[in-house]
């Protein structure tokens, strides 16, 4: 059993830890890309939007879109490593399991 209390934490800053972050999960570097991309749209169409209708109304359809877009990517990244990990490349049996078939 590994104690906790005596691993050493190296800091680090909030830089480096963006982009560990994104090297290990690369649909969350397309997920706050699509959040970018629907917040400048969502900028230029809230200047052209008519003027009867409220900007609340528009802030809050905007807010789901730009939620909607990052949840899909991240989700759409779960399936993904999933697929890969138990269909397209799965783990060989342990040996145990494989002792106990061959008895």
């Amino acid at each position: 059993m590994v104690d906790r209390r005596r691993e050493i934490i190296v800091d680090e800053t909030p830089t480096q830890q963006m982009w560990r972050s994104f090297s290990g999960n690369p649909f969350l570097v397309i997920g706050v890309a699509g959040f970018i991309a629907t917040a400048v749209i969502g900028g230029y169409r809230f200047a052209k939007r008519p003027k009867d209708s409220p900007p609340s109304l528009f802030l809050i359809q905007l807010r789901v879109t730009a939620q909607s877009v990052v949840v899909g990517s991240l989700g759409i990244g779960m399936i993904y490593g999933m697929v890969d990990h138990w269909i397209l490349n799965p783990k060989p049996k342990r040996k145990a399991i494989a002792d106990a078939e061959n008895k």
